[in-house]
């Protein structure tokens, strides 16, 4: 059982007194939030004011894994069935490093949403791939953990040339590291 899953949940679920959909938030998108589901309505929450589209089997994300090392996983969302509109939007805005979340929503007998919802992934979107497929055109972005920015390689040495470069000349703090280790020191009598 997933950490984030209380085992009275996992038992309604299984007793089939709940059913869940899918929801995708990616932040900054066209100057705003694309937010959709792959449920049949529109899924308002009483803890944010935001309103997830319904996509529906349109909307489809692929299973992720929860290592135990540091190591990391991504997924992929793929959006079938793409008006002009979204792949204008998505064509046209800088959307690699924006952040994404994907959350399960859990749902009742009426198909409405029930709090708490499940955060499944959290990470940044990477890559966009469009194919067309007879009159349809299908978006897929890959999507990657927050943790494999550990992975990348600090450039900075930590100089005063650096410090100038990276914050500008109003901070001197690495202004008299050359002449540090140029002093001689003597210790003793």
């Amino acid at each position: 059982m997933p950490r984030n899953i209380g085992s009275d949940i996992k038992t309604d679920i299984e007793d089939g007194k709940y059913q869940c959909c899918m929801a995708v938030s990616i932040v900054g998108i066209n100057g705003g939030n694309l937010l959709l589901s792959n449920g049949i309505k529109e899924y308002p929450s009483s803890l944010d004011p935001y309103v997830y589209t319904p996509a529906g089997s349109l909307l489809s994300i692929s299973s992720t894994n929860e290592n135990s090392d540091l190591g990391t996983s991504g997924i992929t969302i793929q959006l079938s069935g793409c008006d002009n509109a979204l792949v204008n939007i998505a064509k046209n805005t800088e959307f690699q490093g924006a952040s994404i979340i994907v959350w399960i929503f859990q749902l009742d007998e009426n198909l409405d949403r029930v709090e708490p919802s499940i955060r499944y992934f959290t990470g940044i979107l990477d890559n966009m791939v469009y194919r067309q497929s007879g009159n349809e055109i299908i978006i897929e972005v890959s999507c990657e953990n927050f943790l494999v920015r550990l992975d990348d390689v600090n450039l900075r040495r930590y100089t005063n040339e650096d410090q100038i470069d990276a914050l500008g000349y109003g901070d001197r703090g690495l202004e008299y590291v050359n002449d540090i280790q140029e002093q001689k020191l003597v210790w003793g009598d």
